[in-house]
């Protein structure tokens, strides 16, 4: 008989598949889209449910990390328009943390380039640009050429961002 963490995995992996199912489904476009996001609305209450919890236990095994890191990419294109950016904030850091659990540069790289696009968004360009660098520095570790291309494009945005608002302050 399965235990509860055996059957609390179970409830995330499905739910996981959920979030990535949408996610095609949207990316077909055209006429998918709209019930895309109505099934998105439908099971976003179980997403958070299975999402939280395995970013709360990650540290329990692998398997759960694996699925925590996956958590965020699954859904992107939805999640981009329906979660809130704060929450997009905790479900990558939690990616992120769950990333270097498992020892995953390349997922650890990824993860910091969309905690740095997350900041940004909120406007918060300093720390956008410390998450673009991490990313810089791993897809340059791992030789990661569209990585290095990102995280480069990213920094220029944001350090282009920074300085003119520097500039409009100054001159106001």
């Amino acid at each position: 008989m399965p235990n509860y963490q055996d059957a609390a995995i179970r409830y995330a992996r499905h739910y996981l598949n959920v979030l990535s199912a949408i996610d095609i489904l949207y990316l077909q476009g055209g006429e998918s889209i709209v019930p895309a996001l109505e099934f998105f609305d439908t099971e976003w209450a179980n997403i958070r449910l299975a999402q939280a919890w395995v970013a709360s236990n990650v540290q329990e095994n692998q398997a759960i990390a694996r699925i925590c890191s996956r958590y965020p990419d699954a859904g992107a294109y939805c999640l981009e328009l329906r979660q809130p950016p704060q929450e997009r904030i905790n479900w990558l850091e939690g990616a992120l943390n769950a990333s270097r659990i498992l020892n995953n540069r390349t997922a650890e790289g990824i993860h910091s380039g969309n905690l740095g696009n997350a900041y940004a968004a909120l406007g918060d360009a300093r720390r956008a640009i410390r998450f673009h660098e991490q990313h810089l520095m791993i897809a340059r570790e791992l030789r990661d050429q569209r990585g290095v291309g990102a995280a480069l494009g990213n920094l220029v945005l944001q350090r282009d961002f920074v300085l003119l608002r520097d500039f409009m302050y100054y001159y106001e």
